[in-house]
């Protein structure tokens, strides 16, 4: 077990990797530097997602892999019985098909930066993120999710004035809270409705 604290590197872009992580707690972030300075939030890692599965394949990290918060992880090495599906081919299946929901993702991220505005970027993001978690939440619980208006701005490619504007009109319309450091889904349905139609069902475009 590793324990990463908050804006902790798991990896640095170029490093060669002899393990994979799988998150057991916390929020991870994959993620790539420009030459401005900026960065670009690649992939969200949650509880139960293995830290990039693509290393079973080829063990570099191509990006900065960063702890959002306090994170943990279990460790699976990349030795030969993983890598040549020897004695645990269970596991290494577990890993491949933990690649595909990956690609997945980011096809729909993808789409999302490519073709949605910007109140359907961070609607569908933020959708796609409750939708993984749901399944942990209890009856009538809401769910709070660990991202500053920053980390939201890396991941959709918003500024984060941009960024405040939206969770502004999310916010007055129900869909959800915000706190310093954490964004809390109060109403999935109007998140949904938005992140489809780029408006809110009362018919009020926003800004």
């Amino acid at each position: 077990m590793r324990t990463f604290h908050r804006q902790q590197h798991l990896a640095f872009q170029g490093d060669a990797m002899a393990e994979i992580h799988r998150v057991e707690h916390g929020w991870l972030a994959r993620y790539t530097r420009l030459p401005s300075g900026q960065r670009q939030i690649t992939a969200i890692y949650l509880p139960g997602d293995y830290c990039e599965p693509q290393w079973l394949i080829q063990p570099t990290s191509t990006e900065w892999i960063v702890a959002l918060v306090d994170s943990r992880t279990s460790v699976i090495p990349l030795n030969d019985d993983l890598m040549d599906c020897g004695s645990n081919p269970e596991q290494r299946q577990d890993i491949l098909e933990d690649l595909l929901r990956m690609l997945g993702r980011q096809s729909s991220l993808a789409v999302a930066l490519g073709r949605k505005s910007g109140i359907e970027r961070l609607s569908s993001v933020l959708l796609e993120l409750y939708e993984r978690l749901a399944e942990t939440l209890s009856q009538g619980e809401v769910l709070t999710m660990p991202l500053t208006q920053r980390d939201l701005a890396d991941i959709v490619g918003l500024t984060p004035i941009h960024v405040n504007r939206i969770l502004k009109e999310l916010r007055e319309n129900g869909a959800l809270d915000v706190q310093r450091g954490s964004v809390s889904i109060v109403d999935s349905q109007v998140l949904r409705f938005v992140a489809a139609n780029g408006y809110f069902e009362s018919g009020l475009r926003p800004y």
